[in-house]
């Protein structure tokens, strides 16, 4: 079982993130200056030996509409809800379920490996795992030799 390290860096981004939501009233909207807010996912952030894995709920979004970015160690996930119910001559009494724009931002710590990131999407559940460049050159790495 993994454990919950409360690494500096996540709780900083946290605490931007959150003073955001309080004022987007945690669904999107508007801030205080007009612009439009996207909706942030909820996510975990596990750091293992190896790198980081960054898992982020998505549900009711299909894959084509899901976009993940990485600039030097800022990680985006960004896409769009669609409603898919046909509800010409229909009126919602109740709608809870989010849809529209979506995006979430991390914030990664230095020496990540950019070009081996793996992306999972499955059963509305978005797995990331971004590998760490190798420090530790006392560590035994076998090199293939090709023709």
């Amino acid at each position: 079982m993994a454990k919950y390290d409360d690494n500096p860096w996540i709780r900083l981004e946290e605490l931007a993130q959150g003073t955001g939501r309080i004022a987007e009233g945690l669904s999107g909207g508007v801030d205080s200056h007009g612009r439009m807010q996207l909706r942030q996912p909820v996510a975990n952030v596990l750091e293992t030996a190896d790198g980081f894995v960054i898992e982020v709920e998505l549900p009711g979004v299909r894959q084509e509409d899901v976009t993940v970015e990485l600039t030097g160690n800022k990680l985006a996930v960004i896409g769009e809800v669609h409603l898919e119910k046909d509800v010409d001559g229909g009126v919602f009494h109740i709608m809870e379920r989010s849809n529209g724009p979506f995006g979430r931002r991390f914030v990664l710590p230095q020496g990540l490996d950019g070009d081996h990131v793996n992306a999972v999407f499955a059963h509305g559940l978005l797995t990331l795992t971004v590998p760490k460049k190798i420090k530790d050159m006392k560590k035994t790495i076998r090199i293939e030799i090709s023709e």
